[in-house]
């Protein structure tokens, strides 16, 4: 597709941009942008010869230096596909699925945020005319990927598709321009895999339900158990999803849900370590709307399994212990788990429980008694909001639900609280926000 005005032309493609300003005689390469997937049967717009607009299924994106850059309008704009929204540093990063996106004017603009590759244990960067990087191989499976914030580090967590879907983490630069691939990264390597596949050793015992614990081992063999799917005339085994379904980072630590067992491993350690914990509860494995739910603070964890049942651990997965007796609720699945200081919150399809030590349980009502069933928490310091399917909450000094809004934006995929605004991923919709200020 081409656009003129005056002697400057503007050529794109699925993947690149030419720019010519003698009418066609010569072009010079723009920095691509392959994380754009065009809308090929929509035009891009010339203002003068400095200033273009395109679209793509993410945006309208603008170019103000004659296609040398670009920036993400999509403040209010509908049908923005969003997989995940964080505030770190007082700026806002969004996880589109293709890439990741930072704005530092509270979601008016966005901008690009650049990404090294790594290929197989050696670090390469992809380098335009400029010098600058500019891509990484990103998997397809998006499902997977999600922004942490730890501490002082903001990380981004993905599959690269480099043959096998391996796990890779990112960091953010200093300067917050760049995410590059952390040193020592945790992989589940070439080795992991053949085992996986091959069988070519036996998986330690898993934790035991009666709270004794497992031998430890750093050792890891990670293969998956089969699991048994049944229908009226046979029975087939399948293996597990060999990806890293859940993840999280504290203190940098990773934790990742690989094969259906947990798995943890500093960032500056060579192995993996298997925590013992396994969770075989769903038969069957096409549902992914049932995952597992991680919350970590230093050595507290609290991991909710597919089959609601809640697990804590005090030193850091070494030893785990199942909490659900002790819980004065019923539910059947969790939506999800955070921690506020020392208290841990748990949304499931009944209502919210909270705790200090896991001994003791709270069941998180309104006012009237009412049990508002929350799907996102924010964390904004020592106060935590929750978005549910009938409008947005804050939790007062009482521990009771406030409602704060009754709009019903549609399905929350992330929640965010920067500068006295709760924003909204909204799956399909976009970035929503309201303002807290006067609440």
């Amino acid at each position: 597709m081409i656009v003129a005005v005056g002697e400057v032309l503007l050529a794109t493609t699925a993947d690149q941009r030419y720019r010519s300003t003698d009418n066609g005689q010569t072009w010079t390469e723009l920095p691509g942008d392959t994380d754009m997937f065009m809308i090929n049967s929509l035009p891009v717009v010339a203002v003068n010869e400095m200033t273009f607009y395109e679209v793509d299924s993410f945006g309208v994106h603008r170019t103000t230096d004659g296609g040398k850059s670009w920036g993400l309008l999509i403040d209010g704009m509908i049908g923005t596909r969003l997989k995940d929204l964080v505030v770190f540093n007082d700026r806002l990063y969004a996880h589109t699925g293709y890439a990741v996106y930072q704005s530092t004017d509270e979601g008016v603009s966005w901008k690009k945020i650049a990404i090294t590759e790594r290929f197989t244990g050696k670090v390469t960067t992809i380098t335009n005319q400029s010098s600058k990087p500019e891509r990484a191989r990103i998997s397809h499976s998006f499902v997977f990927s999600k922004l942490i914030v730890d501490a002082d580090n903001l990380y981004f967590v993905s599959h690269v598709d480099i043959g096998d879907n391996l796990l890779q983490i990112f960091g953010l630069s200093t300067d917050g321009d760049i995410l590059s691939p952390v040193q020592s990264i945790p992989t589940f390597d070439e080795a992991l895999l053949r085992q996986l596949r091959t069988g070519s050793k036996e998986a330690k015992d898993p934790y035991l339900s009666n709270g004794s614990e497992k031998e430890h081992s750093s050792i890891v063999s990670i293969i998956p158990p089969p699991v048994l799917r049944k229908d009226e005339e046979t029975t087939t085994v399948e293996a597990c999803d060999e990806k890293a379904t859940t993840v999280e980072v504290c203190n940098d630590v990773l934790y990742a849900e690989y094969g259906r067992t947990l798995f943890k491993r500093r960032l500056s350690d060579l192995e993996w370590t298997n925590t013992g914990l396994t969770d075989m509860s769903q038969v069957s494995y096409d549902d992914d709307s049932k995952d597992l739910k991680l919350a970590v603070s230093r050595e507290t964890i609290y991991v909710g399994k597919r089959d609601g049942k809640l697990f804590q651990s005090l030193d850091g997965g070494n030893s785990w212990r199942d909490v659900t007796p002790s819980l004065p609720l019923h539910f059947a699945c969790f939506k999800e788990i955070t921690f506020v200081g020392s208290t841990v919150y748990v949304a499931t399809d009944g209502g919210v429980l909270s705790s200090e030590t896991g001994e003791h349980w709270r069941v998180l009502t309104d006012s009237s008694g009412t049990r508002p069933l929350i799907d996102r928490f924010a964390v904004d310091g020592s106060t935590i909001y929750g978005v549910s399917s009938i409008g947005t909450y804050r939790l007062g000094t009482r521990n009771q639900w406030k409602q704060i809004s009754s709009e019903v934006l549609g399905e929350t995929v992330a929640l965010a609280v920067i500068n006295d605004k709760l924003y909204s991923a909204i799956k399909d919709r976009g970035i929503l926000h309201i303002s807290l200020a006067e609440e």
